[in-house]
């Protein structure tokens, strides 16, 4: 059996991980479902009852004389939330090849944190991915057929998403100016071309043939359009490359809350991580003869946390 000793966190690259972990910002998964530090493996969510925090049009709050205030029952339950798992990936660098290339002033340590980061990050991405695009997840969802997809010959994508912001509006009570839109890198590259959506601009911008992201988001009268143009193989290992974007033909409005608070309005996804961990680390140690093994690891658990902020539209492009 290989021998392997002195396992141990580099401190050192782990820090250069996290500086390095999205250099181009093409992964989009922290920012959809950003991360919260949590301290045990295993948490619970607590909610409570009280619909929307108003009252509907059939009660009244306002007290007659000598009678008593309404009363409402505060129900509270928690379920399970996230179970913390462990990924990881590892890159082997050879003694004598780490020597060479040092003296080329080239960190071969590095290199291998590079990769090891680059598996970390597709795999997150592909998992928020498919959490957030399943229409048994995003249950307010509708699937666009073709002549009414967003890059057939005439079609406007507003109406859809007025319903989408409306239908999130009417089950949280969230404003439509906080909803986000997060979409694979071929609806982007329709919609920028939209000619409905070109029009909105044309008075003032009359030679104007494509949106920016932030003209998008202005046009579609979102907080903010978020694009996943990263791209992975999906041959089988071994097998010829076959590259594919992995937010594919689908869009979803809705809520992104970067700084969530206890108690307050959740977002639709979150990232638990472990605090003591934190979001990555990197450690090295040795398997002889004459080799190093960098392993780039993360403790977390990707959870879709509040269904009702998001509205999905499957295959929206043909």
């Amino acid at each position: 059996m290989t021998a392997r000793t002195s396992l141990g966190v580099d401190h050192v690259l782990t820090d250069f991980a996290i500086l390095n972990a999205n250099p181009l910002g093409e992964f989009i998964a922290d920012r959809v479902a950003p991360g919260i530090p949590v301290s045990g493996r295993v948490g619970k969510i607590y909610s409570i009852s009280g619909g929307l925090r108003f009252a509907s049009s059939t009660h009244t709050i306002k007290r007659a004389s000598g009678a008593s205030f309404r009363r409402s029952t505060l129900d509270v339950s928690n379920t399970s939330l996230y179970s913390l798992e462990e990924y990881g990936s590892e890159f082997p660098v050879d003694d004598v090849d780490a020597d060479f290339a040092a003296d080329d002033e080239v960190s071969l340590r590095e290199a291998a944190t590079s990769l090891a980061m680059a598996d970390l990050m597709i795999e997150r991405e592909r998992e928020i991915a498919a959490l957030l695009t399943s229409a048994s997840n995003i249950t307010q969802n509708t699937t666009l057929s073709s002549g009414s997809r967003w890059d057939d010959a005439g079609i406007d994508p507003r109406p859809g998403v007025d319903t989408a912001c409306q239908t999130i509006q009417k089950a949280t009570g969230l404003p439509r100016r906080f909803l986000s839109m997060t979409m694979g890198q071929e609806v982007f590259d329709d919609l920028i071309i939209n000619d409905a959506l070109l029009q909105f601009f044309r008075s003032s911008m009359p030679g104007i043939t494509r949106l920016s992201e932030q003209q998008l988001a202005q046009a579609l009268n979102l907080k903010e359009v978020i694009v996943g143009g990263a791209v992975a193989n999906n041959a089988v290992e071994g097998q010829t490359v076959s590259g594919g974007y992995i937010w594919g033909k689908d869009a979803l409005v809705h809520f992104v809350e970067p700084n969530p608070q206890r108690m307050s309005q959740r977002g639709t996804a979150f990232t638990f991580y472990s605090r003591s961990r934190g979001p990555v680390r990197v450690e090295r140690y040795r398997e002889e003869p004459r080799k190093e093994i960098v392993l780039a690891s993360s403790l977390e658990d990707r959870v879709l946390t509040a269904a009702n902020t998001a509205y999905l539209f499957k295959t929206a492009v043909n």
